[in-house]
């Protein structure tokens, strides 16, 4: 009984220290973080179109619909399989963090004033598709007519975890046609239940170099 008891006694001790020798899980490799990043990288592009750039493009040759709103474009909207708002918030969740799809709904759809949303949340139930402010400001002024190139070639795998990683790329950016402007982006990448996930835009404007 007593070198029973004394066993129990030595295992009560050495358990906790097994269990804190325990190894953490491995990190993510580069090998598999690379693709994933450039991925939701390309998935990203008609999503801050939409929400921080020149926002969904108009149809051509369409009247207003009431005061302030226009059809959206089908063939853009087909193209990225976005036709209703509902779609639109699925392709944001599909790229971002939760944190950052609410800043960018936030945004486009501001809860003190309706005539300022840039998308109309009663145009889908009234069967008008997607309605664009044509007047809209983007979340930032100087993201009005750039268009990105990321450069996948130079991305790199700057710190990871088992659920986090950062990636570092260049990205070459184009202003209404001008002279491209290379710059580096930090891009910080989450592993949500939904999967791996950008936890920044992965717009890198500047305005003092823009506007």
């Amino acid at each position: 009984m007593r070198r029973a008891l004394s066993l129990l006694l030595t295992l009560a001790v050495l358990l906790p220290l097994a269990l804190s020798c325990t190894p953490p899980p491995p990190a993510v490799s580069e090998e598999e973080i690379l693709p994933v990043a450039a991925a939701l990288l390309e998935a990203s592009k008609p999503v801050n179109l939409a929400f921080v750039g020149d926002g969904i493009p108009v149809r051509e040759g369409t009247a207003a619909v009431g005061d302030f709103y226009f059809p959206a474009d089908e063939g853009w909207l087909e193209e990225h399989g976005i036709t209703t708002l509902d779609d639109l918030r699925a392709a944001a969740e599909a790229v971002y963090t939760p944190a950052v799809t609410a800043l960018l709904f936030g945004k486009a759809f501001p809860t003190d004033s309706l005539t300022l949303y840039d998308y109309q949340v009663r145009s889908v139930a009234t069967g008008e598709g997607i309605l664009v402010l044509i007047d809209r400001e983007p979340m930032f002024a100087w993201y009005r007519g750039i268009t990105y190139e990321y450069l996948t070639d130079t991305m790199r795998l700057a710190a990871a975890t088992a659920a986090t990683a950062t990636v570092t790329l260049s990205v070459r950016m184009y202003k209404d046609g001008g002279a491209p402007l290379v710059r580096e982006l930090s891009l910080p990448l989450v592993l949500t239940e939904a999967g791996w996930r950008c936890d920044k835009l992965t717009s890198v404007a500047y305005a003092e170099e823009l506007e």
